[in-house]
């Protein structure tokens, strides 16, 4: 049998409580529901971290950020770490990553072994245009920088969306371009899910009335200001925000079923793996938190992962056992290998064999308090910028900060980490303490031994306008 096409889809900033086929209360994902008949759907998915840069590092390397390094102090996967791009093309694969992400581009070293790497500006819903500064930046007229900044807003009011129909058109005419005996891997980046929502595509309001159409625009979206106290979100307010990011994920949805109209037209999709996920999910106000750059609790770590296989290869089903995405690696690497030697070295667990992983590990090393920092000095957001770890193991979930308080969780009778039980077990702390100091060794010093770091100056409106800077 020829060598299987590979689609990953990365829904970014989507938590799998939201997706219908996790049983959601809104049919958020028809498209996505009917590929899972035929798939298998995980349902303890889990991140390496809880934003973006990571966790796609971990997503392509199948290692822990504490392995591969890449975050925010220095964002920069180093080239010494085999990529799935590179390993499909030692089976003759051709690449494409095309994403809707500022992250995932050459400036951050995470699609540069893809042979095709595209971004669609998350600005503009076009390419990305590099943002050059001459060294008389500074001494630049007032009103010219006024003028940029309000034609950075126009842009941004007017934008149709972030990018997820034309990055769909983009990957159905790649994958149209190549002959059929030809083995692909294509990765897509959908944003639509990731603060703010404002974008003008009619299918946000598909879950809002039309009293609440006409009030959405006031509800507050500035995750920093709402998380130092200096914008309120009501109730009923967060339940408006919440009904836009899922008219933002059924938009994505109908993309992902258009793609795979195309994949059944071109007589592709029979012989292909397609990954369904996400990079991390995100908080609507559980904790005091807004977006996802502070917590590891299960609002950003509990993922969806959903693997439709070539037909024929395994059953649909619903499979309970604990995943990660550093676990895709090394499930596709089995089933492209074959009988080949060649296995490549990650910390994932392929999810075909009969080996099971009785543990998973979270990591937010280098949370970013930039925006808090420069916008609200006067909050304390000490403890939001404490590094992060968590383990799972068993029905239980550990979280462990910096400063060694720690959280312990019985997931199967709470799910929604109510109840703290560190001091009433305090030997499970230990034990699962000891199992994550095994695996990834102590707290990483800041300087992580990384010798080169990405320059994110030619995306700079970009990361800021996603809150970042």
């Amino acid at each position: 049998m020829a060598q299987p096409d590979v689609i990953v889809i990365v829904l970014d900033s989507v938590r799998a409580s939201h997706l219908s086929a996790y049983g959601h209360k809104r049919a958020t994902t028809p498209n996505i529901d009917k590929l899972a008949h035929e798939s298998v759907l995980y349902r303890r998915a889990y991140p390496a971290a809880p934003w973006t840069l990571p966790s796609h590092a971990s997503l392509f390397t199948g290692l822990y950020p504490s392995e591969h390094c890449a975050d925010w102090d220095t964002k920069w996967l180093s080239s010494q770490y085999m990529t799935l791009a590179q390993y499909l093309r030692s089976f003759g694969y051709e690449s494409a990553s095309i994403s809707s992400n500022s992250f995932i581009s050459p400036h951050t070293n995470l699609a540069s072994s893809f042979d095709l790497q595209e971004q669609v500006s998350a600005l503009a819903g076009g390419p990305s245009r590099l943002i050059q500064r001459d060294k008389n930046y500074l001494e630049r007229r007032l009103s010219q920088r006024v003028m940029r900044k309000l034609h950075r807003q126009w842009r941004e009011a007017m934008r149709p969306d972030r990018g997820t129909l034309a990055a769909t058109l983009s990957a159905i005419r790649w994958l149209s371009s190549h002959n059929s005996n030809h083995p692909l891997f294509l990765f897509l980046n959908y944003m639509e899910c990731h603060l703010t929502y404002k974008m003008r595509y009619p299918e946000r309001f598909r879950f809002l009335d039309n009293t609440e159409r006409d009030y959405v625009h006031k509800v507050p979206q500035d995750a920093w200001a709402i998380m130092a106290g200096k914008e309120v979100i009501t109730p009923d307010q967060m339940e408006l925000l919440k009904k836009l990011y899922d008219g933002g994920l059924y938009y994505m949805d109908k993309a992902i079923g258009r793609l795979i109209e195309a994949l059944k037209r071109s007589g592709r999709y029979d012989n292909s793996i397609i990954v369904i996920t996400s990079d991390h999910g995100e908080n609507f106000g559980e904790r005091g938190l807004m977006d996802h750059q502070y917590s590891v609790h299960e609002t950003v770590a509990h993922i969806p992962l959903i693997v439709r296989f070539p037909t024929g290869m395994f059953p649909a089903q619903q499979d309970e056992r604990l995943v990660q995405l550093v676990d895709v690696f090394p499930t596709i690497a089995d089933l492209v290998r074959g009988d080949r030697d060649s296995a490549p070295k990650t910390s994932g667990v392929s999810m075909l064999g009969s080996q099971q992983r009785d543990t998973a590990f979270i990591e937010l090393l280098a949370p970013v308090t930039t925006q808090f920092q420069r916008r609200f000095p006067q909050f304390d957001y000490y403890e939001w910028a404490l590094k992060k770890r968590a383990v799972y193991h068993g029905d239980y979930k550990l979280i462990w900060r910096e400063d060694n308080h720690v959280e312990l969780y019985d997931l199967t009778h709470d799910p929604e980490e109510t109840t703290n039980l560190a001091e009433s077990d305090s030997q499970r702390v230990t034990a699962m303490q000891s199992i994550l100091i095994e695996q990834l060794g102590h707290w990483p010093q800041k300087d992580r031994g990384i010798r080169v770091s990405g320059d994110l100056t030619a995306i700079q409106d970009q990361l800021r306008a996603l809150g970042y800077l």
